[in-house]
Parts: C-alpha cells; sequence; structure tokens
C-alpha cells in the first residue's frame, strides 16, 4: 500500500538550540543594562562636578532640562530592574513559542502521520462500489491509508482488496468529475456514482444539477471528459 511520506517531526536537539540562544538574548540584554548604568552614574558623577564647580565648563556643558536631570537622579538598581524585566519577558515568549510549536508538530505528525484524519467520500467504502455496485458507508475499524486519504471499507476482506490495489479502488477524483470537466470545482455527492473502465468517478448532485445525468447527457467522448478533468484536478491540487 502506498502512503504519504511522513512530516517532518521537531527534534529535540532544534529545541535545546532555541533556548539557549534565548539565555544568550537574556545575557546580551543584562550586559546592555550594566553598559547603561555605567555610562548615567558617569553622566551623574559629571554633573555632580559641574554644579559643585559652575565655573569649570562651558554652560552649555552644564545645562540640562528637568527631564534629564530627573533621570540622573534615579538609582542605578531600576534601570537594571527594568532591562532584566524586558529581558526575561522576550526571553520567556521566545521560550513558549519554541515549545508550543515543537509540541504542536510532534502531536500532528503522531495523530495523522501525514494522512487526513478525516474520512474521504464521507465514509463511503470505495470497494463497494465494484464488488456490489452501491455506495455502502464503511466504518472506523476498517479504515485504510491512501496518497493522503482515509477510507473506511465495510470489513477486512475489502481491507485485503484495496491492498491488493489501491489505485483502482480509491476515486478518480475527490471532486465532481463532470464539474472538473468544465473547469469547476464542485463537492459530490458519494451516492451518485458511475464505474467507467477501471474507475470510480463521483459526481455532485442538488434538487437544480445533476453530474451523473449532464456526464452522460454529454456530446463529447468520456475519454476526452476524463483526461479535462484530469488536467484541472492537477491544477487545483498544485
Amino acid at each position: 500500500m502506498c502512503s504519504s511520506p511522513k512530516p517532518r517531526s521537531v527534534s529535540p536537539v532544534n529545541i535545546h538550540a532555541k533556548l539557549i540562544f534565548s539565555s544568550n538574548t537574556m545575557a546580551r540584554y543584562a550586559a546592555a543594562a550594566n553598559a547603561a548604568d555605567e555610562r548615567r552614574e558617569k553622566k551623574q558623577q559629571q554633573l555632580e562636578r559641574t554644579m559643585s564647580n559652575p565655573t569649570a565648563v562651558p554652560v552649555h556643558h552644564t545645562t540640562l532640562n528637568n527631564k534629564s536631570a530627573q533621570e540622573m537622579k534615579r538609582p542605578a538598581n531600576s534601570f537594571n530592574r527594568y532591562y532584566l524585566m524586558t529581558a526575561l519577558k522576550y526571553c520567556s515568549v521566545l521560550v513558549i513559542l519554541a515549545l508550543g510549536l515543537s509540541f504542536t508538530g510532534y502531536i500532528n505528525a503522531q495523530q495523522s502521520d501525514g494522512v487526513s484524519p478525516e474520512p474521504a467520500i464521507e465514509g463511503y467504502s470505495p470497494v463497494s462500489y465494484f464488488t456490489k455496485n452501491t455506495a455502502e458507508k464503511g466504518s472506523a475499524k476498517f479504515s485504510v491509508k491512501h496518497q493522503g486519504h482515509t477510507y473506511y471499507l465495510t470489513s477486512a476482506k475489502q481491507i485485503e482488496f484495496f491492498n491488493q490495489n489501491p489505485d483502482k479502488y480509491q476515486p478518480r477524483h475527490q471532486l465532481c468529475t463532470y464539474s472538473l470537466s468544465q473547469g469547476r470545482k464542485v463537492s459530490l455527492d458519494p451516492t451518485n456514482f458511475k464505474i467507467v473502465g477501471d474507475h470510480l468517478l463521483l459526481f455532485h448532485k442538488s434538487k437544480k444539477s445533476d453530474g451523473r445525468e449532464l456526464w452522460n447527457q454529454s456530446p463529447i467522448d468520456e475519454q476526452i471528459l476524463l483526461e479535462r478533468a484530469d488536467k484541472q484536478y492537477k491544477l487545483l491540487k498544485f
């Protein structure tokens, strides 16, 4: 049985690297805070010398606005606390994001394995179309996976049939085949189907239109319609 490649899981080494990066960032913030304190202390000492001897330097060197003077008088440890708290806040956010993304990637890899957990074609068994010529609901107990889709079958025997030739049993398209041949994307009705050769075709059905009837009434050859539908389906997928 074919299977989709497993999604790339997040390595614990990557998580460790992110934590080291966050620690280094916090250290840089702390170093910047210490450097800022040293510069502020030098300015404060210069201000004190200037105030004690106003004639020692030109006036424009001694004149400070009220905001700057108030900042000079602020205790040094308040600057340390501000920079450290800012660093801790940003580092905490980085750590939480790194762990959250890693955990999400791990859970997705374990649960889905790259395959949609929701059953394709609304849980109808693709094998029953061929073996019973009818639309029959399958069961999650007898599920199989193929090319990114999960299919519900009705028995262990159907699983055996499907695994022998999954490309035969899966629908040709996951949308209405007739609508695709006309360049449109329309959902399908799993009870509205037709077997053409070795291909299961599913069509839209509503009060206004019936895709299978339009397919049968089309003057265009079925093979040409199939080729058009295939081309449109590939464009929609990529």
